[in-house]
């Protein structure tokens, strides 16, 4: 257990047939928004305010097929980074595939992830750890 308020988050949700047969999609995104953050309009401004980062272990989420809608992978490898909502108001970073997706949602420490920007390939070490959910149908509860 530990007391560091820091957290990488994925967070989603399944939109709701009865309201709009359009909003029946999933929603998705990936958050190293800083705890405590208010009133801020970027992440650096977030982390100035809160003296926290938010960030605490690399994540990639990939749906199993991106055709249509925003749905696309999101991979968030250190703190600030560019694919994950940085401050509370940041609402363009979610994406939206169609409900019975498929995805993959990687979790794994971040000093052994690696990104190679150019190939655009990642690797892990042989002493990681890591933890991947492959999801057959990811429904989100909202109680």
């Amino acid at each position: 257990t530990t007391d560091d308020p820091e957290a990488t988050l994925f967070e989603c949700s399944l939109g709701d047939e009865s309201v709009d047969e359009a909003w029946r999609k999933f929603w998705y995104n990936l958050s190293v928004i800083p705890p405590g953050s208010y009133g801020c309009y970027s992440w650096e401004a977030c982390v100035e305010q809160t003296g926290s980062t938010g960030y605490n272990v690399a994540m990639k989420v990939e749906p199993h097929d991106t055709s249509g809608n925003n749905c696309e992978d999101l991979t968030c490898l250190a703190d600030g980074c560019s694919a994950a909502y940085g401050y509370p108001t940041d609402d363009w970073k979610v994406k939206v595939c169609d409900p019975d997706i498929d995805i993959t949602l990687t979790i794994c420490p971040s000093s052994s992830f690696t990104y190679d920007d150019e190939s655009g390939e990642t690797s892990l070490s042989s002493s990681e750890i890591a933890v991947i959910f492959i999801l057959a149908l990811l429904v989100c509860i909202a109680i």
